[in-house]
């Protein structure tokens, strides 16, 4: 039986199938190679153009400001190193603070003397049965002084203190509890007398580098200043001046560290300082001497002066931290949460994901975006040399229209911001409190002259102070008034640029005062619970 037409033919064509089946698997196979091969050369040539775009779009803008005098590197800005033997940092009690190094890990810190460390940590106030820290400083602000009672208890609560078996009022209770630091402070006094202070910071582990001295700066200052309030208390104005001027210049000795969280704490420790120099002016115990050591004093902490230090140090950081995302270091402090003394909010793993697969010239590109920040919004936003904060400025900086577009370029900046806009604030609530508190003591000294507040500031001129400091908000005159009852109000319009007539504005717990809405006010006596220079914030 012969086989079918249909049926030879399905043979003949096998073999043939099979061949071009190959055959059109080699063509695929190459042209798939091909594709490959322009893929990979594309995507070669993709990068390289990027780096390069990147990379010169930054050193043009890099070049261009170098030469109009400004340093992009942290050496610009880090202090030199001093003679130990003329360095207050060096005095027994801080030394060992930063006396650390790390061993494998970043979390893993081994200090020379673990011990002085914890002693010097130690120090601190007591806390209330509530756990929160006592007093609850700047209450000035709305014309409240510190309750002693309850310190008193506290202390005498605390088996850590010493105290008298009998109690002998809120005041010398606490006087006798914080006895315990006499030496230390003893110390610290006599350190203060040296030319120089500058903590020796890890400045070459960047992002790492501890700041434990900051903590006890604070905690060394709060316990000062409760003791200065407890002084006053018990009429001894000059033990509570002393203190008062250990306190300042504790503050003053971070003023030369280009950290951010070194003059956030030093602007702290002026401001919460203004409780007793209040309380003092309000009960009119201060001589007039110590009014013009308390003025002279004021007169000389200037913050602005320190705040181009602290952006331009910020930013130095920022670019270390560009240059070691762009050597493939992705391990970095601020990507994975550890912040030291950086004010960041949260990590920013897109741009730990750019760092790993992007082009290097995209973290140029983030680091173009970040410096062109700094150099052209946070930086002008305070003048030293007019007295003066840009409140414009400081707004834009953090509503810059880079910053909310979706992109991959504003990574790096999004990390520092909107974190850095609350910097400027910060200096200019603390540059006007200190000049209305230096005002204060002026207008004391005047009153104590001539039996009453002066009509106007200009009065005070030259007699009482050199000139008077213009609002740093507007660089208008600072408003100021007397009262129906001989008394006066002497204010900043606050950071909303409104003059609101004396009036300060509360939180809605009406716990706090609000800066940023109602004005700066500093009055000479208490007027908690009077409706006059208070009002909600909001309202």
């Amino acid at each position: 039986m012969q086989p079918s037409s249909d049926s030879s033919e399905t043979e003949q064509f096998t073999l043939p199938r099979g061949i071009l089946r190959a055959l059109l698997n080699r063509r695929t196979f190459r042209i798939s190679l091909f594709c490959l091969v322009c893929l990979v050369t594309l995507t070669s040539l993709f990068y390289a153009v990027e780096d390069w775009r990147g990379k010169q779009a930054w050193e043009k803008f890099k070049s261009a400001w170098e030469a109009r005098g400004e340093g992009f590197d942290a050496q610009a800005v880090i202090p030199k190193p001093v003679p130990p033997e003329k360095n207050f940092a060096m005095t027994p009690f801080l030394a060992p603070l930063l006396d650390y190094q790390y061993a494998g890990q970043p979390s893993w810190v081994i200090w020379r003397d673990s011990n002085a460390v914890a002693r010097a940590q130690e120090i601190g106030v007591v806390h209330s049965t509530a756990g929160k820290n006592l007093p609850y400083w700047q209450i000035w602000a709305r014309g409240a002084f510190t309750d002693l009672t309850e310190l008193q208890t506290q202390y005498r609560a605390s088996t850590n203190f010493p105290s008298t078996t009998q109690s002998q009022g809120p005041a010398r209770d606490i006087l006798t509890a914080l006895s315990k630091y006499d030496s230390v402070f003893t110390e610290l006094r006599r350190a203060s007398t040296l030319p120089y202070s500058v903590f020796p910071v890890h400045y070459d582990e960047g992002d790492s580098a501890l700041a434990v001295h900051l903590a006890v700066l604070k905690h060394l200052s709060d316990v000062l200043l409760i003791r200065a309030v407890a002084y006053l208390a018990t009429e001894q104005t000059t033990g509570a001046l002393a203190d008062l001027e250990l306190v300042f210049y504790l503050a003053e000795s971070v003023k030369s560290e280009p950290l951010l969280i070194s003059q956030l704490v030093r602007n702290r420790i002026l401001e919460t300082a203004m409780q007793p120099v209040w309380e003092g002016l309000a009960k009119h115990q201060w001589t007039a001497p110590q009014l013009e050591q308390l003025q002279t004093r004021l007169a000389s902490i200037q913050l602005f002066e320190d705040y181009g230090k602290t952006m331009r140090g910020e930013r130095a950081f920022g670019n270390q931290l560009a240059v070691r995302l762009r050597a493939g270091n992705f391990s970095t402090p601020n990507l994975v949460g550890r912040d030291v003394h950086f004010s960041r909010t949260e990590p920013d793993h897109t741009l730990a994901l750019i760092a790993k697969i992007a082009p290097r010239g995209w973290i140029y590109q983030n680091q173009l975006l970040l410096n062109k920040i700094y150099a052209e919004k946070t930086l002008p936003a305070i003048d030293a040399a007019r007295h003066r904060v840009y409140v414009g400025l400081c707004k834009e900086a953090v509503e810059s229209p880079e910053l909310a577009q979706p992109g991959v370029f504003n990574r790096l900046a999004r990390l520092f911001f909107p974190a850095l806009a609350n910097v400027a604030p910060k200096f200019a609530h603390g540059q006007t409190v200190t000049d209305l508190a230096m005002l204060a003591c002026a207008l004391e000294r005047y009153r104590i002259a001539e039996d009453q507040y002066p009509e106007k500031l200009g009065s005070l001129v030259p007699r009482f102070i050199a000139s008077i400091p213009a609002d740093v908000i507007n660089g208008e005159p600072l408003k100021y008034r007397r009262t129906y009852d001989g008394q006066f109000v002497l204010y900043s319009v606050g950071w909303n640029e409104k003059d609101d007539q004396g009036e300060i504005a509360l939180s809605e717990s009406k716990s706090f005062v609000d800066y940023d809405a109602g004005d700066c006010v500093w009055r000479p006596c208490g007027w908690a619970g009077i409706s006059e220079g208070i009002k909600l914030a909001g309202q």
